[in-house]
C-alpha cells in the first residue's frame, strides 16, 4: 500500500484540479493521503476535506514558519484539538531557518512541545527541517529513547544526517516519493 505522507490538498492551489490530482495518484497506487495543516487558518479547510474523503487523513500541528509574533493562541488551539479530534500524526512541525532566524528560540520550544503531544497521544510526527539540522538534532536529542516515530519532510541532508537520525529515533526520510507511514527498521 502506498501512502502520501505529506500533502496539502486542501489548499486553494488544488481547488481547480483536486479530483484529477487524487485520481492520478490513486491510479499510481496511492491509497491514502495524510494532510498536515500549516497554521490555524488551514485547520478548517483540512478538516472539511478529510471529513468528505475517507482516504484523506488529518494531521495537525503548528508549522515552524507560523511561529511568529503571537503564535501562542494558535498553538493552544492545536493542542486542545488533540483532546477532541482524531488525528493520524502531529505535523507539520519542526524548525525552518531558511527565510528568517528571528524566532529560532520559539521554534525550538514549539517543536519540543509538539513532540511531547505526539508522545502523549502515541502519534508519529511530520518534521519540517529546512536549514536547521543542528537545531532539529538538538531538540530531538532530548527525546532519545522515548519511542518517537515519524518522517522528515523534504529531507535534504546527507549520509551523516541519515545515520544520526537512524541512531537517534525511528524515522524514515521522505525523499520526494511516497513512503508508508509505518516506520521502517
Amino acid at each position: 500500500m502506498l501512502i502520501d505522507t505529506h500533502t496539502h490538498l486542501y489548499l486553494p492551489d488544488f481547488a481547480q484540479d483536486l479530483d484529477d490530482v487524487i485520481a492520478e495518484a490513486q491510479r499510481l497506487g496511492v491509497e491514502f493521503f495524510i494532510l498536515p495543516n500549516v497554521d490555524c487558518d488551514t485547520i478548517q479547510p483540512l478538516l472539511n476535506l478529510t471529513n468528505r474523503l475517507h482516504y484523506c487523513l488529518p494531521a495537525i500541528g503548528l508549522h515552524p514558519t507560523s511561529v511568529v509574533g503571537n503564535f501562542q493562541p494558535c498553538l493552544d488551539k492545536i493542542k486542545a484539538m488533540f483532546l477532541t479530534g482524531s488525528f493520524v500524526a502531529v505535523g507539520e512541525i519542526g524548525i525552518d531557518l531558511y527565510w528568517d532566524k528571528t524566532f529560532i528560540k520559539e521554534q525550538k520550544e514549539v517543536f519540543s512541545q509538539q513532540l511531547e503531544v505526539a508522545l502523549h497521544k502515541h502519534l508519529p510526527v511530520i518534521i519540517h527541517c529546512r536549514d536547521a539540522f543542528s537545531e532539529i538534532f538538538d531538540v530531538l536529542t532530548m527525546f532519545r529513547g522515548r519511542g518517537l516515530e515519524g518522517v522528515f519532510h523534504s529531507f535534504s541532508g546527507g549520509l551523516d544526517e541519515v545515520l544520526w537520525i537512524r541512531n537517534l529515533v525511528a524515522f524514515i526520510l521522505e525523499l520526494g516519493v511516497f513512503l508508508p507511514l509505518k516506520i521502517l527498521t
